[in-house]
């Protein structure tokens, strides 16, 4: 089962895959850092969210959050610390650039969800027009 996308190795760089990335301390943080709650992102855009809480919806302003973001201490060293606002939007960063432009969401549908009979049940995000929802 491809719980990575293929060639994306978890102790890459996520800037090997997501050059933008790269930059503000970032550049050692690992796919694995990521994976593991390590990479010293958890708090990224928080006081954008807290101005305008849709910001969180939007892939196109958190991928630029956490191009711009710095990481707090030093990444894959301390405790972890679980990026409930944030890990999903680096996953989507990864996987885009592992495959060359596909969303989290369609990579799940197409790689994932089909492998594990859960193509119906297995979604990411809403969908097409914020509507679709699991049965």
């Amino acid at each position: 089962m491809p719980l990575l996308t293929p060639g994306c190795a978890p102790r890459s760089q996520v800037a090997n895959y997501w050059p933008k990335f790269s930059g503000h301390g970032k550049e050692g943080i690992t796919v694995e850092h990521v994976l593991t709650h390590r990479a010293g992102l958890h708090m990224a855009g928080i006081q954008e969210m807290m101005r305008d809480p849709y910001t969180a919806c939007d892939s196109d302003a958190m991928l630029r959050i956490l191009e711009e973001a710095e990481a707090d201490g030093v990444p894959g060293q301390g405790d972890a610390k679980y990026h409930f606002l944030t890990f999903g939007w680096l996953v989507e960063g990864i996987v885009r650039g592992a495959t060359g432009g596909t969303s989290l969401s369609d990579y799940v549908a197409s790689e994932i969800a089909p492998i594990v009979g859960a193509q119906d049940e297995l979604l990411v995000g809403l969908g097409e027009g914020g509507t679709k929802v699991a049965p």
